[in-house]
């Protein structure tokens, strides 16, 4: 509440102007700052959990960024998957230069700065009463929650286009095995050329 004040006061006492970079940074520092001063005060009355779903690049940044701001906050990741397949540079997967295992990646170091991981898919989020609950029966409580779940497949939002068609034509919306399939036909196709 303090730091959207002290946006809407800056943008007000600027309103009829036109804003400058200077003062657009300088509104937002004190906003920032204003946001982490009452961040602190309802940190330092207890044991604070942020809950993150999502264990892509955003999800796993967003909940070691918060672990390294304060260690006393409890952080949960809650992810599915043991291993987070990346999608930069996979072009490299696909043209056979990079081999698909080095685009996977553990949460063995995001565990080790001290962030849970809770390997189970998340059904559903109460928000008045701060609670996620897991496919695995567990219900987390949380104080700040972190929403980064990544893309999907809708396979029925495409007529035609379905997990089968898939396997003969694969996406390139997700990185993995598909993609490795494509770096195959990618081979056979130059071998031809």
């Amino acid at each position: 509440m303090v730091g959207s004040a002290a946006v809407r006061h800056g943008l007000s006492a600027m309103s009829g102007t036109r804003v400058n970079r200077r003062q657009f940074v300088s509104v937002s520092v004190a906003a920032a700052g204003s946001a982490a001063l009452c961040c602190a005060a309802a940190i330092a009355q207890g044991s604070a959990h942020g809950v993150g779903i999502g264990g892509g690049f955003a999800g796993a940044t967003c909940a070691r960024q918060l672990k390294r701001l304060d260690r006393k906050i409890q952080v949960t990741l809650v992810e599915t998957n043991p291993t987070f397949i990346a999608c930069p540079f996979s072009n490299a997967v696909i043209a056979g230069f990079r081999e698909l295992s080095a685009q996977r990646f553990t949460y063995e170091k995001v565990a080790a700065d001290g962030i849970a991981l809770a390997a189970a898919r998340a059904t559903a989020v109460e928000p008045g009463a701060r609670i996620i609950s897991l496919a695995d029966g567990q219900r987390l409580s949380y104080d700040r929650l972190i929403l980064a779940p990544g893309i999907d497949i809708r396979w029925d939002a495409l007529p035609g286009y379905g997990e089968a068609a898939a396997e003969q034509m694969p996406h390139a919306w997700k990185a993995g095995d598909r993609r490795f399939c494509c770096a195959g036909s990618w081979k056979r196709w130059k071998m031809a050329a």
